[in-house]
């Protein structure tokens, strides 16, 4: 009796071991979701944008890089922040206008559909804020 509940445990613990690897292995392919989004701005090439939600997501990691630069040196004087930081600026505004060069008139209705819109319009609206008050990383 012994040896017939010990065999069963044996038959569940080895059905388990089996079918948990399998429930995990059959969701979604996260790598090709991380080879679409973006982590920076060196990712971004701005041939690839081919749709609305492609450029939404495009913006949004610009302006993100914008906005956490500028908090990194919020307290900062500015004849004491590097002149690397006012580089990397630079290079994120041409960034940025590259990106909305790419922008093609059919995609006016659908950007307001992708999923990072929102995010992406509040960024737009920090970064104005940035340049209209003169922020410390804008010459």
């Amino acid at each position: 009796m012994k040896k017939l509940l010990l065999l069963n445990t044996m038959k569940k613990l080895l059905l388990i071991l089996l079918c948990v690897p399998l429930l995990f292995s059959c969701g979604e392919n996260n790598e090709e979701k991380k080879d679409k989004i973006k982590e920076s701005t060196k990712d971004i090439d701005v041939n690839k944008i081919d749709n609305a939600c492609d450029y939404v997501d495009a913006v949004g990691v610009v302006t993100g890089e914008m906005i956490d630069l500028k908090e990194e040196y919020k307290d900062t004087d500015k004849e004491d922040i590097p002149k690397s930081a006012f580089k990397k600026m630079e290079s994120l505004k041409e960034k940025l206008k590259s990106v909305h060069n790419e922008v093609k008139d059919e995609w006016i209705d659908e950007i307001k559909d992708c999923p990072n819109f929102n995010k992406v319009d509040e960024n737009m609206g920090m970064i104005d804020d940035i340049e209209h008050n003169q922020s410390k990383l804008c010459r």
